[in-house]
């Protein structure tokens, strides 16, 4: 006796279906620029939320964004069609320096810096790089950091966008604020006193006690570091003279 076949085909296309239906969608993936190469993540901003600090920039669009500490723990967010992300992480308990970097399916696209952040609530928070001007993230006084490898020096801070800012020692016409209201100033040998906008600062000479771990010294912090090859640099960061919104806390005592 012959079996009738059409209830079995509409299970199995039933079947098919559900299936289909059911099938993840493929995770975004980060967009090459022309010639396929990713770019590294940039920290534009940080705001003080809590306990967290929220940091925000941008990236590939649809990238992966992660910020790593020296124990092993990362945080990562997925950056919009634009390229925007805002990243959440803890304030460390410790001084810390993180280390960020895209990443596209299997591939890590480290950026040429580190991020640093105090643990103390009135303590600096930057971005550090070796052979490169600091890009201070907190509010800073007219000089945001001093950085040295002990032949070149970098003077950086801000400024209202297009203004001219005297820096001594520096170019005697001063120097212009960028659109974003940064500038930044190389000048050779070692750094003595620094007078910026009319403030005179002395910051201290040689390199930090131990590396990697920030120090209390000269009205400010210091902090010496080396890159994966070597290269050692060491930044100075002056303490701001007011607490601003958003990073509002006691003076470090440490």
């Amino acid at each position: 006796m012959k079996r009738p076949i059409a209830p079995f085909l509409i299970v199995a296309v039933l079947a098919a279906s559900t299936a289909c239906r059911e099938r993840p969608a493929p995770e975004p993936q980060a967009v090459p620029e022309p010639g396929g190469w990713i770019m590294p993540p940039q920290i534009e901003s940080v705001a003080v939320r809590g306990t967290d600090l929220s940091l925000g920039g941008r990236s590939a669009p649809l990238g992966r964004v992660a910020v790593g500490d020296p124990g092993g723990q990362a945080y990562a967010v997925a950056a919009d069609g634009e390229g925007r992300f805002e990243l959440r992480i803890p304030r460390p308990a410790r001084d810390t320096l993180f280390v960020v970097e895209g990443r596209a399916g299997q591939q890590y696209y480290p950026a040429p810096y580190r991020l640093m952040v105090a643990a103390g609530s009135y303590g600096p928070i930057g971005l550090v790089s070796i052979g490169a001007p600091t890009r201070r993230l907190d509010p800073g006084p007219s000089l945001d950091a001093v950085d040295t490898d002990g032949r070149a020096t970098f003077l950086s801070g801000r400024a209202p966008a297009g203004s001219q800012v005297i820096v001594r020692p520096g170019p005697e016409s001063g120097v212009t604020a960028n659109r974003e209201g940064r500038w930044t100033v190389a000048v050779a040998g070692g750094t003595g006193v620094i007078e910026v906008a009319g403030q005179v600062y002395s910051p201290p000479a040689g390199p930090a006690a131990n590396d990697g771990t920030l120090e209390s010294i000269a009205g400010g912090w210091r902090i010496s570091w080396r890159a994966p090859d070597g290269a050692r640099q060491t930044t100075w960061f002056p303490e701001r003279r007011t607490i601003e919104p958003g990073f509002a806390g006691p003076t470090d005592q440490r």
